[in-house]
């Protein structure tokens, strides 16, 4: 085989030494193929190697595999025994089981239809309640929370949101009133945020501080509106009167409360009460003052008025008593006989002196509205007409006077000598105010309701500065230049008007005239006419009648005790009430008790007369006073004769109470 072959290549083989190169490379490669390690020869021994060790694996792989085959058929055959038993028990289990699929399948379908019939009503009572949350979200709050009776989480839900509706209902409630409380308010409010934006506000804040709605929105700032106020002339004051520095103003009321007023050129006033909020910002009242103001004003003027007419109101019955002996001398000594020429001329003259000076204590009487009246039904249109020459007369002839009496018929109650003395002031006051001549104008009319008479005088002088309007009622007061007049005219057409149940009100500019309105209680037709009686016949002189005469000052008891004996009286006197009872119970001719009101400490004389009246039945009684008071216009209470009267007036009244 390969060993022969081998050798015999190895003893044929040529030698390379002596061939030439060629062949002698020949030679050397066909040793080395030879010869060499991985030569033919080798390989092709390896390549035997190989193919034996291939047959012998083979066979053993055959011997291998088929003794695998014969473990795998044995193992398979296990298998297929096994799986057959459990296919066995597979399938008598699935045949048990189908009893118990059909049996768990209706218990399902019975559970899905119970668990389908609770999640459907739980649906719907959640569904209820959803679309009442929904409808109480857009306000609807009338209609009643489901399922609350129910124990279970739908129930507690319920019961849950009942609460919570009910809160909002009483959240709503609330916010309606307060919404109510806010638009209805008559002062108004304004609310700025921290920033000094305004947030919110209500109508009377437009309306009292006159901003246009149109320019006002949410988010403004203060400075903003402030500017919108400033276009309207103004100024801040404190409630102290001190002026107001706005900016510090409005850094301090974010911090604490602060009020202000602000007076407005046309005479109108705001208050403003700003107060802190919790969480910055601040909250603002505003008020219109204007109307308590002028309340407040003519609170003022009313109480000094009273006051006043108080303290005039006794000086008057200090200067009646004086007046009351001077004129009662005064008339004695005129009737006296013989009495030359020069001393009838002083008389009249100081008695003269002496009536000015009542006449000037009635019109103080008159401006306390304490003057005792003798009102009547009258016509003013008639008593203007009739006092027009007079007028004139007063006025000057650089005055026209004009007349538009609308009055017609209608009657007043009033005193017609003080009404023409009333009107007679407010024309020479009126002239006074035109030196070089004007208009002055009496103007009549029935007001709208009937029930009242309005007499205007309005002249085109030179009218009376804002500032003395509220002075020109005072007595004493005057706008006539270098103090000129007595200033008691106005005064004393203000408590004649005052008294006879009207009112009085004057307007004036500068430059434009001035207007005084007078407003008198206009009384129906009827009562008007049947109220008018004849005047009484002068009273004869007495007839030697006792009177007793009780005064506690001794001139004005002295002239009056002259003055009744003139009359032909006789007379006995006393300086108090205790003396006065004692005369009349020693003397039983007494026909008379004529007595002073006032009589010091003590009994009065109207309770003297009352004494006097229960001891002596017959006995008449007089009163005569200089006060403004007259306790004798009581039911049943005694006359009275008003101080200073003079002789005649004295007859007349002494005659009338002895019947």
């Amino acid at each position: 085989g390969l060993e022969v072959l081998q050798r015999r290549f190895a003893l044929e083989r040529p030698s390379p030494a002596g061939l030439s190169p060629p062949l002698a490379r020949t030679a050397a490669e066909l040793e080395r193929l030879g010869g060499a390690a991985d030569g033919v020869f080798a390989l092709r021994a390896r390549q035997l190697g190989l193919r034996e060790r291939k047959a012998y694996l083979l066979s053993t792989t055959r011997a291998v595999s088929e003794q695998l085959s014969d473990e795998v058929k044995r193992f398979v055959g296990a298998l297929q025994e096994r799986m057959a038993q459990q296919g066995r028990s597979v399938a008598a289990a699935v045949e048990r089981g189908k009893t118990g699929i059909v049996a768990m399948t209706l218990l399902s379908l019975l559970a899905l239809a119970g668990g389908s019939a609770v999640v459907l009503g739980l649906t719907r009572r959640l569904g209820a309640v959803t679309r009442l949350m929904t409808r109480l979200a857009q306000g609807d709050t009338a209609r009643a929370t489901p399922a609350v009776e129910r124990r279970d989480e739908i129930g507690a839900l319920a019961r849950a949101f009942q609460v919570f509706r009910d809160n909002a209902v009483h959240l709503k409630e609330q916010t309606r009133l307060l919404e109510t409380v806010f638009d209805s308010m008559t002062d108004g409010l304004s609310v700025f945020d921290r920033d000094g934006r305004l947030v919110a506000w209500n109508p009377q804040y437009l309306a009292i501080l006159r901003l246009p709605a149109e320019q006002i929105h949410a988010g403004m700032s203060l400075e903003a509106v402030q500017a919108l106020l400033a276009r309207e002339p103004h100024e801040n004051r404190a409630l102290d009167g001190r002026a107001v520095d706005m900016a510090e103003l409005n850094l301090r009321r974010r911090e604490q409360p602060s009020s202000f007023e602000r007076h407005y050129a046309g005479g109108r006033v705001v208050e403003f009460r700003s107060r802190p909020m919790p969480g910055g910002g601040f909250v603002t009242l505003y008020s219109d003052l204007s109307e308590r103001k002028a309340v407040e004003a003519q609170l003022r003027q009313a109480q000094k008025m009273e006051v006043l007419g108080q303290l005039t109101g006794g000086v008057a019955h200090d200067f009646n008593n004086l007046l009351a002996a001077v004129i009662g001398n005064l008339q004695l000594l005129e009737s006296t006989e013989p009495l030359a020429e020069a001393g009838q001329r002083y008389t009249r003259r100081a008695l003269a002196a002496a009536e000015r000076g009542a006449n000037l204590v009635h019109r103080l009487l008159a401006f306390a509205r304490r003057q005792r009246l003798a009102p009547e039904p009258l016509r003013v249109d008639e008593l203007i007409e009739g006092m027009l020459d007079l007028l004139e007369y007063s006025v000057g002839s650089g005055v026209a006077i004009e007349l538009d009496l609308q009055a017609g018929d209608a009657w007043v109650h009033a005193d017609p000598a003080q009404l023409e003395n009333a009107l007679l002031n407010l024309a020479i006051n009126a002239s006074a105010a035109m030196p070089g001549g004007g208009r002055l104008r009496f103007a009549t009319r029935v007001q709208a309701a009937e029930t009242a008479v309005e007499i205007c005088v309005a002249d085109s002088g030179s009218g009376i500065p804002e500032e003395l309007l509220g002075r020109v009622f005072e007595p004493f007061f005057t706008t006539k230049p270098h103090g000129q007049g007595s200033g008691l005219g106005l005064s004393m057409v203000y408590g004649f008007v005052k008294q006879s149940g009207g009112d009085i009100r004057i307007d004036s500019r500068v430059g434009e005239g001035t207007t005084v309105s007078i407003t008198l209680p206009r009384l129906p037709q009827v009562a008007a006419v049947a109220s008018e009686a004849p005047a009484a016949a002068a009273p004869p002189r007495g007839r030697g009648e006792l009177v007793l005469v009780v005064e506690d000052d001794p001139q004005v008891l002295g002239a009056a005790e002259d003055m009744l004996r003139a009359l032909g009286y006789r007379t006995l006197t006393a300086a108090s009430a205790e003396a006065a009872l004692d005369c009349l119970m020693r003397e039983p001719d007494i026909a008379l008790v004529f007595s002073d009101v006032d009589l010091g400490s003590g009994m009065d004389g109207l309770a003297l007369l009352a004494e006097a009246a229960r001891r002596r039945p017959t006995v008449r009684g007089l009163l005569t006073t200089g006060r403004a008071t007259a306790p004798a216009e009581r039911d049943g209470s005694p006359p009275l004769l008003a101080k200073p009267y003079r002789l005649e007036q004295l007859a007349a009244a002494v005659r009338a109470a002895l019947g």
